[in-house]
C-alpha cells in the first residue's frame, strides 16, 4: 500500500488505515439498529401474510380467525392501501399487496397487526387463503421453452463485422454455462419503524435502506401525501442491500401504512425465513457463447446470447443487464464482438440489485469461454489470457479509450508475489503423484466500472456544519451498509478543514436535511459524496478565510466563535458536487450514448488480478482454497484499513457466488432455500488458508477525491479466479480418467457438481 508522506500533517488522516469511527460500538453491541430501537408507546408489530403458491388466482382470504385472537388490532391488504399499490424501480409493475393473483411463493398477500411480534407471527399464519393453482415458470429452461421474456431493447453492443469474422477463423468453439441465484444474506434482515406524526398527515419512517429517496417517493404514493410530508432516517444497515429499492418498501411501505391508518407507531422486522421467501436474488443467468479462433490462437471474433432469469416483476433487471453487457468484454480486446440479451419472466421472486450487479454473471461466461478457448488451441490459461489484454489507449468495444490501464501492472505483481511459476510446478507435480486429490491454478484481471452514465447518478448531497465550538456536524446523502463511507466523509472534511477527525461527527442520513440523494451503489457513493464534502468544506473555508489572514495564529475554535460572534458568517454548506465524476465533459469518446451504445460508459476502471490455488476430493467432491492472491488498483487510497476489509470481504461473498450458495426450488415453484439450515453461506473453514491482499502503488486517480478509487464491488469479480481454479483441478482427474478436458462446469461449483464432473 502506498506509505503516508514523512511531511504529511499528523492531523491529516487521508490515507492512514484507520478503523471505522463507529468500530468501537460496533464491536461492544452498543451501535444501534432499527430494532435495537426502545419501543415506542402503543407500538404495534406486523407479520406478513404471504402466498404458498408460486402461480394461482386468488380465490378468497379469511383473516376472522386471526382477527378473533387477543391483541390482534387488524389484518391489512390491497383493500386498505390509501393511494397507489403498484410499485417499480423502471415501470410500476409490482404489487405492494397481491390483490387478484400470486405471481410466486412467497409474494405478500397482506400484513397482520398485533400488540407483540409473538401474536402477530402467530395470527398471520392463521389467516387462510384459497387459491386456483396456474402453471408455474421457475427456471430460464422453462421460460425459453414457454417463450416467457419481458420486453427488452438492449444496449447494443456490436464491434466489427461479426458474421464475415467467423468465415475466416481457423476454428470455432460453442459453449454454455449457467450462474445461480445467490441470497443477499445480510446481517440485519429487512426491518423499518413508522412513526406518525398525526397532524397534517405526516409520518417518520426509519429503516434499512440503501436508497432514501426511493423510499419515500414510494411512501409517499402508497399514502398519497407529498413528499414533504414523508421523513426517511437512515443510521446503519446491518450488511449491503443489494437489492436496494424495491425489497426495503416491501417492509417499510406496510409499516408505514399501518401506521397511518391506525394513528399508532409500527415496527415491522422480518425474521430469516420470511425475508428469504419474500426478497429477490441475484439474477440466475445461462450465458450461450461462440468463439472464432484465428491461425495464431487470438480470438478473432465473438458471438454470445444471455438469458437472465428476472422473476416475477421487470424490477431493475433491464440495468442488470445492460450492465452485464456493458463489461463483458472483461479486460479483453477482441476485435468483432456481439452480444444479444433475454430477459426471463419466471414464477419466482422479483430479482433485483446485488453486488456488482450482473458483471460476475458474465464475467464467469467470459472466463468459461477463454478456458475453452485454452484447451482448444494448447495453451494455458495465462498465455491466452496475457495476449487479450487491453493495453494503454485500447479501445473498448464501446469505443471508451482505455485511461491509465493498470491490469499489466497489477498482473506482473500478483504473478510474483503469488510465485506464480513455483506454484505451477508443485501443483502440476501433485497431480502426477496424487489420484484421488487433484490440485489447479488460476490467474486472471478484472476491470469493474465506476461511475455512471447518467448525471443525476452521479451527484452528490452533503450538509456541513460548524458549530460555535469548533465541532462540525456531516450530514451527507449516502447510506453507511458497512462500507465506511461516514468514516472516509470524515478524514475528506478532516484534510480539507484542517482539524482532527475526533472533531467531525457524522450521525444519520434523512430526507429532512438531503431530500434528495441518489442510490448507495455501484461503487460511486465515495466519489460523488466525497465530492460534495470537498465542495461544501471549501466553501466554508472561503469564508472563514479573511479572519484566518488577519490572524493567521489563531486557534481553530476562536476562529469559528469570532466569526459566528463578530463577523456573522454563515458557516452552514448545503454543496451538490461539481467537476469530479462529471462524465458530460468528457473530452474523448463523449456523454455514453445508450441508443448507440457508445461513448464514456464510467468514469474510471478499478482493476485488479488474482491467483488462486485450490484442492479437491475427487470422490466426495469436497474442496479447499489453498491460497489466493489479490493485488487492486485503488488509486491512492483513503483509507487503506477499509478498503482492504471490503477486497476481501467482496472476495469471500463472491467465493459463495461460486461454490457454496446454492438456491433452489421445488418444480412447483416452492423455495427450499429458506434459511441457514438448508442456504449455506462461506464460514470459517471457507476462507483461503493463505491470503495476500496487496495495493498497488503510485497510481493516482484524478477522476475522484484525493485520487482514490471505488472498491465495495470490484473485488467480487475476483472470486471467479476459484471457479476456474476449480475447473482446472477437475480438468486433471478428468484426463486421468480418461476424460474430455472439455466440459461444462455450471457455477456454484458445489460438492455435487466437482464430484459428478471427475467422473465424466
Amino acid at each position: 500500500m502506498e506509505d503516508v508522506p514523512s511531511d504529511q500533517s499528523e492531523i491529516d488522516p487521508v490515507g492512514r488505515p484507520l478503523p471505522l469511527v463507529t468500530s468501537h460500538s460496533l464491536a461492544t453491541g452498543e451501535a444501534q439498529f432499527v430494532d435495537d430501537i426502545p419501543q415506542f408507546k402503543d407500538e404495534l408489530h406486523l407479520s406478513p401474510v404471504c402466498s404458498t403458491k408460486a402461480h394461482a388466482k386468488i380465490i378468497s382470504v379469511d383473516a376472522s380467525e386471526a382477527l378473533a385472537m387477543p391483541g390482534v388490532v387488524g389484518y391489512y391488504d390491497h383493500t386498505s392501501v390509501i393511494g397507489q399499490n403498484k410499485f417499480g424501480v423502471l415501470v410500476p409493475d409490482e404489487e405492494l399487496f397481491a390483490s387478484e393473483e400470486v405471481l410466486c411463493y412467497g409474494q405478500m398477500i397482506g400484513v397482520i397487526a398485533a400488540t407483540s411480534e409473538a401474536i402477530a407471527k402467530k395470527a398471520s399464519g392463521q389467516v387462510k387463503v384459497e387459491y386456483k393453482e396456474l402453471k408455474p415458470i421457475i427456471t430460464i429452461q422453462d421460460a425459453i421453452r414457454e417463450k416467457s421474456f419481458y420486453p427488452y431493447d438492449s444496449v447494443p453492443v456490436h464491434t466489427g463485422d461479426v458474421d464475415l469474422a467467423f468465415t475466416q477463423v481457423e476454428k470455432v468453439i460453442e459453449g454454455e454455462v449457467n450462474t445461480g441465484a445467490q441470497e443477499h444474506f445480510y446481517l440485519e434482515p429487512i426491518s423499518a419503524i413508522a412513526v406518525p406524526k398525526n397532524e397534517d398527515k405526516e409520518i417518520e419512517v426509519i429503516a434499512t435502506v440503501q436508497n432514501v429517496m426511493f423510499e419515500m417517493q414510494c411512501i409517499s404514493a402508497l399514502l398519497n401525501v407529498p413528499s414533504n410530508r414523508v421523513t426517511v432516517k437512515h443510521r446503519r444497515t446491518g450488511g449491503a442491500f443489494g437489492g436496494k429499492e424495491l425489497p426495503p418498501f416491501k417492509v417499510a411501505g406496510p409499516a408505514a401504512l399501518v401506521a397511518q391508518l391506525t394513528g399508532r407507531p409500527v415496527r415491522f422486522v422480518l425474521d430469516r425465513h420470511s425475508d428469504m421467501i419474500m426478497t429477490g436474488k441475484r439474477h440466475p443467468y445461462l450465458i450461450k457463447y461462440k468463439a472464432g479462433i484465428d491461425k495464431e490462437g487470438h480470438i478473432s471474433a465473438v458471438d454470445m446470447d444471455l438469458y437472465g432469469n428476472a422473476g416475477f416483476s421487470l424490477d431493475i433487471s433491464p440495468a442488470v443487464m445492460d450492465t452485464t453487457f456493458r463489461n463483458l468484454d472483461g479486460c479483453y480486446s477482441i476485435p468483432n464482438f456481439r452480444v444479444k440479451g433475454h430477459i426471463c419472466r419466471t414464477n419466482t421472486p422479483s430479482n433485483t440489485s446485488f453486488r456488482a450487479f450482473g458483471v460476475p454473471q458474465g464475467i464467469v461466461g467470459l472466463e468459461t469461454m477463454m478456458h475453452h478457448v485454452a484447451k482448444a488451441t494448447g495453451k494455458t490459461q495465462e498465455e491466452i489470457r496475457l495476449q487479450h489484454h487491453y493495453k494503454e489507449n485500447d479501445v473498448s468495444v464501446y469505443n471508451m479509450k482505455m485511461e491509465n490501464c493498470n491490469i499489466q501492472k497489477c498482473w506482473d505483481l500478483c504473478y510474483k508475489q503469488a510465485q506464480f511459476d513455483v506454484r505451477r510446478a508443485e501443483v502440476d507435480n501433485f497431480n502426477r503423484e496424487n489420484d484421488v486429490v487433484k490440485r489447479g491454478l488460476a490467474m486472471m484481471a478484472i476491470k469493474f466500472p465506476v461511475g455512471f452514465g447518467i448525471p443525476f447518478m452521479n451527484q452528490g448531497s452533503a450538509l456541513i456544519n460548524i458549530h460555535i465550538d469548533g465541532t462540525v456536524k456531516l450530514t451527507h446523502g449516502g447510506c453507511e451498509i458497512g462500507q465506511g463511507i461516514n468514516t472516509k466523509m470524515i478524514q475528506v472534511a478532516s484534510r480539507s478543514l484542517g482539524i482532527p477527525m475526533e472533531k467531525i461527527y457524522v450521525s444519520h442520513a434523512t430526507s429532512e436535511v438531503i431530500p434528495n440523494p441518489t442510490t448507495t451503489g455501484g461503487s460511486t457513493t465515495t466519489d460523488v459524496i466525497g465530492a460534495a464534502v470537498l465542495n461544501g468544506c471549501n466553501e466554508l473555508l472561503d469564508r472563514l478565510r479573511p479572519l484566518r489572514e488577519e490572524q493567521p495564529d489563531i486557534s481553530w475554535e476562536k476562529l469559528v466563535t469570532y466569526c459566528l460572534i463578530f463577523r456573522i458568517v454563515n458557516l452552514k454548506s448545503k454543496n451538490k458536487n461539481s467537476g469530479i465524476n462529471d462524465l458530460s465533459q468528457n473530452p474523448d469518446g463523449g456523454n455514453w450514448n445508450s441508443q448507440t451504445g457508445s461513448g464514456r460508459v464510467c468514469n474510471y476502471y478499478t482493476f485488479g488480478v488474482g491467483c488462486c490455488t485450490v484442492e479437491i476430493d475427487c470422490l466426495t467432491g469436497d474442496h479447499q482454497v489453498l491460497s489466493m492472491d489479490i493485488v487492486m488498483d485503488v488509486g491512492k487510497s483513503l483509507n487503506p484499513a477499509i478498503d482492504i476489509g471490503q477486497i476481501e470481504g467482496g472476495f469471500i461473498m463472491g467465493y459463495g457466488m461460486m461454490t457454496v450458495e446454492d438456491m433452489k426450488w421445488t418444480p412447483d415453484g416452492v423455495q427450499i432455500s429458506n434459511g441457514p439450515i438448508n442456504y449455506k453461506i462461506p464460514g470459517v473453514r471457507n476462507i483461503p488458508r493463505e491470503f495476500r491482499v496487496s495495493l498497488l502503488k503510485d497510481c493516482p486517480n484524478p477522476k475522484a477525491v484525493y485520487s482514490s478509487k471505488g472498491i465495495g464491488e470490484p473485488p467480487m469479480l475476483l472470486s471467479v479466479a476459484v471457479y476456474l481454479a476449480l475447473k482446472e483441478a477437475i480438468t486433471a482427474a478428468r484426463v486421468a480418467n480418461g476424460h474430455s478436458e472439455i466440459f461444462q462446469l455450471d457455477c456454484p461449483v458445489t460438492a455435487e457438481r466437482i464430484q459428478k464432473a471427475c467422473n465424466g
